[in-house]
């Protein structure tokens, strides 16, 4: 199911008795696909931003300005 089949067939899925818990998975699941808002190629992926992540950790954890205990909550 795509976004364009949900929205024409809305008001048959509402009707359905499991509609809200499915409706709920299928939300979910464009959100975590990014599908529910338009992508900005500019901000990168999210692996550059882990990778961007973990190099400032190293530049904090070297100046001792963080702590390693404090580094493994990220």
């Amino acid at each position: 199911m795509n976004a364009e089949h949900l929205l024409t067939h809305f008001d048959r899925l509402a009707a359905a008795p499991d509609a809200i818990p499915r409706l709920r998975r299928f939300i979910l699941d464009l959100a975590v696909r990014g599908k529910l808002v338009g992508q900005d190629p500019n901000e990168g992926t999210g692996s550059s931003l882990l990778t961007e992540i973990e190099r400032g950790q190293v530049i904090l954890l070297s100046s001792q300005r963080l702590k390693k205990t404090q580094a493994a909550i990220f």
